[in-house]
């Protein structure tokens, strides 16, 4: 009886699987990956690792003697053909056909390429004015961690 049941669901979920992977065409598939090419997806992720590198290391400048390390693993892990495939399925399952197809005609203009670049160049600033932001509150932060470590402790203490 385990054995169906156990069976049962595996059939089911592979159906699901199938049939949400199945509901992409290859021209669609075909079109996130003739956008990646026109957004330079390999080159502007290299950029992204040595934006988050020196980030970190703004952040920690002890880490400044793993940056080579860090940059190696990264760039390893992160521009593999496995996280472009993923990343191919999150457009997928983000735009239509149709709406990828606008988006390349979109990125291969003058100001489709700069907006892009900028868009990324604006997350970043964005990002570092969230970090100043944190750091300079970062007194407050660690007051109201410690107050409610002391909160937890004593409701743990009552037991």
């Amino acid at each position: 009886m385990r054995y169906i049941k156990t069976t049962l669901l595996l059939v089911i979920f592979s159906l699901t699987f199938t049939s949400l992977h199945a509901q992409y065409t290859d021209t669609h598939r075909a079109a996130v990956k003739d956008l990646l090419d026109t957004v330079e997806f390999e080159k502007n992720m290299l950029e992204t690792i040595e934006n988050m590198l020196e980030m970190q290391i703004r952040q920690n400048p002890d880490l400044i003697a793993f940056k080579d390390v860090m940059s190696s693993f990264f760039i390893k892990h992160l521009t593999s053909d496995e996280v472009k495939e993923r990343y191919i399925d999150i457009y997928l399952e983000s735009f239509t056909e149709k709406e990828i197809v606008e988006l390349n005609r979109f990125f291969k203009t003058d100001l489709g390429r700069k907006y892009y670049t900028e868009s990324q160049n604006l997350s970043l600033k964005g990002m570092q004015i969230g970090e100043e932001v944190v750091q300079q509150n970062m007194g407050e932060f660690q007051m109201m961690m410690m107050e409610r470590a002391q909160e937890l402790e004593g409701a743990m203490d009552q037991y």
